[in-house]
């Protein structure tokens, strides 16, 4: 600033000073146009490039223009809410907000851009009447929203962002107000907000970044079509898809799957200090990366949650291509090992993080349905069926995360999971029903209404099988209690059933209740009856897409003698096969394997019934024929090697945490942990008949879920 120019400043403000010493007491409206005055006559003065905004007072000034206005709106008459006061008339009359901000956008003198910025956003979020349908108000919030983000200044972004938070609060209250800032573009519409918010994501500033997406997640959850259309043809899902589509192909390949499986980590994780806290030791390798996709796609999940179907289509769609059917799956059919661990367990990860179920569709659709390749031939194996390869691979690891891959999907709320694995590979016979099973007729005389619930549960007797007839046009509405004179036989009936699965074993090779003092079925009642009432609403499904293809007066059933098998399909063939091995497989991928066969028998349908089903005419390879044969292996086992039954003992102390005895010998880890595994899966099964049997005794209807 030149000599003269300091000079007239400093009379300037010194004439300011006495007048209002000497001058006698002025309105609010009056004191604010004086401020107002006095910063367009200093910035008319030719100052030097270099000046600031604090060595003309221009800063101080707009600070008290802001807190007249303020003091202003605390006054106001709650009775006439729509009423401009004197001051706020003024702004709207003499365009006071376009005048800031030409002088912002040139930031002169400096530090301009940011006393504008602060004045705007002062103005929006303490001023409550309406002002912003006010051309004077919403063009000129327009043209600063619209320059945001533009140049990526560390201190100017976090104003930028600010001033468009406290924006995206005002339109939440009044989405109509959104219509200021649509911008049309030939025949396309732009929503300047969200293009503004989509620049400001790429600041140095982590929590400028933060407040962008939180303002982009306001701005998806507005009730305004337009807006919602002009996002779904915008930047966004790209973006989006493209940020867990980077986060992903960081996540090492070395990442051992213990650190993908067991992370727990969700939106606004904080990466600038976590990345310093991991990643130094074997460990944790791989971890910062982890957290950083699933914080991306609990991200992705809240903002297809919360905005418009077509929106929310569209960022799946975009998901799916550019994650899934991309990244994904590039490492999934890798010939490296270490390659197909890491991206199934992000894969089972993500299906079993995921709650939204319009997203987790796009992740089970892509597993069970996708082909590797979209330009491969039309023959060419489904990636389900590689998956299911993997069940059996020479790999123990890749075995077992293949099985946990399977194991939450079972876990989903989704009906297409179980038709696709398991259900598709069933050709029913359609015979009529009959009742000779005690638990079915007294299911298929109670009331219509309860169809679908009453096929959901069925019992098998030694003569043919029967299934409820089911409609899917009803739906479970109201509660039927089956009478007392009946429910003597079905106990009996129910006894029956758990008792063949809680003797597979005899009591001299049982060693839980040696080990703990209980059998130990109290919890897996209680976890049964959890999962099976969560099975119930997937189930219910089943029942009416199963009857679609058969008539009104035609139930199916299944081949009723071995002579005519049951098709296995490729999941149930890899399941039994691995079954058959549990005495020889390692302890980890048994537990894995039994937590499907354990899922798998909680939902309701004459396939599964027939699955665990324990009457000799029905059985040709199901679950309980092969518990027999491995029960018998077992029971071999123990007539040739005296100690084995000890020996079980002592392992069942070691897995359970407890001292064992140095004197005995345990070889054959494999046969001795799947001594335990069996006697602890016979336990669940019947649990989760029993739990299965009794909600279908009351009726209930399924929860929602």
């Amino acid at each position: 600033m030149s000599m003269f120019s300091k000079f007239t400043a400093f009379l300037h403000q010194a004439a300011e000073v006495t007048s209002q010493v000497l001058a006698p007491q002025v309105s609010k409206h009056e004191d604010f146009e004086a401020h107002w005055r006095a910063i367009t006559d200093i910035m008319s003065i030719d100052n030097d490039a270099d000046v600031t905004i604090n060595s003309t007072g221009v800063g101080t000034r707009l600070n008290e223009m802001m807190d007249i206005l303020c003091r202003e709106e605390e006054e106001r008459n709650p009775r006439d809410p729509g009423t401009m006061g004197p001051c706020m008339e003024f702004v709207l009359r003499h365009k006071i907000l376009d005048t800031l901000y030409t002088m912002g956008k040139s930031d002169y003198p400096s530090g301009m851009s940011h006393q504008v910025l602060v004045f705007f956003t002062v103005t929006l979020g303490r001023i409550e009447r309406p002002i912003l349908h006010h051309v004077s108000i919403h063009q000129p919030i327009l043209k600063q929203v619209d320059n945001c983000g533009l140049k990526l200044s560390k201190k100017l972004s976090a104003d930028e962002v600010q001033f468009i938070q406290t924006l995206c609060v005002r339109l939440q209250r009044d989405c109509k107000l959104a219509d200021f800032f649509i911008k049309e573009e030939g025949s396309k519409k732009q929503f300047v907000i969200a293009d503004a918010l989509l620049r400001l994501v790429h600041s140095e500033d982590n929590v400028v970044v933060m407040k962008a997406y939180e303002c982009l997640l306001t701005c998806v959850s507005l009730q305004h079509t337009t807006i919602t259309e002009a996002l779904a043809a915008g930047q966004l899902p790209v973006h989006l898809a493209s940020q867990l589509q980077y986060h992903v192909q960081l996540i090492p390949t070395s990442t051992h799957i213990a650190v993908v499986l067991d992370c727990q980590a969700g939106w606004g994780i904080d990466y600038a200090t976590r990345r310093h806290t991991v990643d130094h030791s074997p460990a944790t390798h791989g971890l910062w990366h982890v957290e950083a996709f699933l914080s991306w796609l609990d991200f992705c999940e809240q903002i297809v949650g919360v905005s418009q179907e077509i929106l929310a289509n569209v960022v799946c769609f975009t998901i799916h291509e550019m994650l899934l059917s991309v990244s994904l799956l590039h490492r999934l059919i890798k010939p490296s090992e270490e390659s197909i661990l890491v991206s199934t367990a992000v894969l089972a990860k993500s299906v079993q993080t995921l709650n939204c179920r319009k997203l987790l569709e796009e992740f089970v659709v892509f597993i069970l349905r996708d082909r590797c390749d979209p330009r491969a031939k039309s023959d060419s194996p489904l990636l389900v069926d590689i998956l299911i390869s993997r069940i059996d691979h020479n790999n123990h690891e890749i075995c077992q995360v293949t099985l946990q891959l399977f194991d939450v999907l079972l876990s989903s709320p989704l009906s297409c999971v179980l038709q696709e694995l398991f259900l598709s590979h069933w050709s029913p016979v359609v015979t009529q029903p009959t009742c000779n099973s005690t638990l079915t007729c007294i299911m298929a005389n109670t009331s219509p209404t309860n169809s679908n619930s009453i096929a959901s549960s069925t019992t098998y007797t030694d003569s043919t099988p029967v299934t409820a007839h089911t409609s899917p046009s009803k739906t479970p509405s109201t509660l039927t209690f089956i009478s007392e004179e009946n429910l003597s036989p079905v106990k009996k009936e129910l006894e029956e059933q758990m008792k063949e699965y809680l003797s597979l074993l005899p009591e001299s090779l049982l060693s839980c209740e040696q080990v703990s003092g209980s059998l130990g079925l109290e919890q897996y009642l209680f976890e049964a009856h959890q999962q099976v009432a969560h099975c119930r609403a997937t189930s219910a499904s089943l029942s009416a897409s199963t009857q679609d293809s058969t008539s009104s007066s035609e139930s199916p059933s299944f081949p009723q003698s071995p002579a005519h098998p049951l098709a296995e399909g490729p999941f149930l063939t890899a399941l039994l096969n691995k079954l058959e091995c549990l005495l020889d497989q390692p302890y980890e991928a048994n537990l894995l394997l039994t937590s499907v066969l354990s899922r798998l028998a909680c939902f309701s349908h004459p396939m599964i019934d027939w699955l665990y089903s324990t009457h000799s005419k029905h059985r040709a390879r199901n679950v309980y024929s092969i518990l027999i044969k491995l029960s018998s292996e077992l029971q071999a086992n123990a007539e040739r090697s005296p100690g084995l039954v000890l020996n079980i003992v002592e392992a069942r102390r070691r897995l359970s945490g407890l001292a064992t005895s140095d004197l005995l010998s345990m070889p054959h880890n494999d046969l001795l942990e799947g001594a335990i595994v069996l006697e602890e899966l016979t336990k669940e099964l019947s649990s989760i008949f029993y739990a299965k049997a009794t909600t279908a005794l009351l009726m209930l209807p399924p929860p929602d879920l």
